[in-house]
């Protein structure tokens, strides 16, 4: 008898109990949700986000990267730096974009630099403009004689005017200065040497 009386007792404690786990069942369901949403997340990768202040690719046209507020501003705003400008035009240099890249080298305001006044010179010859882009470069090069990058382009320069001696001249300059092994002598001294082989042809 009284272990039936445990028996029944137990079955009534069971029942009672029973209504507390059908009340916490919302929470149950709640819990079950947030973690089906996060497995799901887990299936996908995580794309980085941009960091605060990085670079993007390519501002739009008109607008160059200002490293000091960290977003692209229009190209005329005075919150540009020369070396914001001259980063931006170096990036339209190497997309070929001389008319663009020779306009936001204009816009630095310390003109009396070797390598603006370089690159100056490069978009101008590369846009035809030969005699004016020799004439930025002798400019550089008067205010360093060693920026061997201008007495490269210099006798590139030369080249297209034929001055296959005035081009040599340029090569001994930058032997001078970094040896035969410099990047700056090998382009030159194969430009030469492909210059002679198609006039001797």
């Amino acid at each position: 008898m009284e272990l039936l009386y445990r028996s029944s007792r137990h079955l009534s404690l069971s029942r009672k109990s029973f209504p507390q786990f059908a009340f916490s069942r919302p929470l149950l369901s709640s819990m079950v949700w947030i973690l089906t949403g996060l497995f799901m997340l887990s299936l996908f990768p995580m794309i980085p986000a941009q960091a605060a202040g990085d670079p993007p690719q390519q501002c739009p046209s008109g607008w160059v990267w200002s490293s000091n507020k960290g977003k692209c501003v229009k190209k005329t705003s005075e919150l540009l730096s020369d070396d914001d400008l001259y980063a931006a035009a170096y990036k339209l240099i190497e997309e070929k974009q001389y008319a663009l890249a020779r306009d936001l080298l204009y816009r630095i305001k310390d003109q009396h630099q070797p390598r603006v006044l370089n690159y100056i010179g490069y978009t101008t010859r590369k846009l035809g403009r030969i005699d004016d882009g020799i004439r930025y470069y002798k400019m550089a090069l008067e205010l360093d004689p060693d920026y061997v990058q201008a007495r490269q382009y210099l006798g590139e320069g030369y080249l297209q005017k034929g001055a296959v001696g005035m081009a040599k001249e340029q090569l001994q300059e930058i032997a001078a200065r970094c040896g035969a092994d410099c990047e700056h002598y090998r382009t030159l001294a194969v430009q030469i040497s492909n210059y002679q082989r198609k006039s001797a042809s």
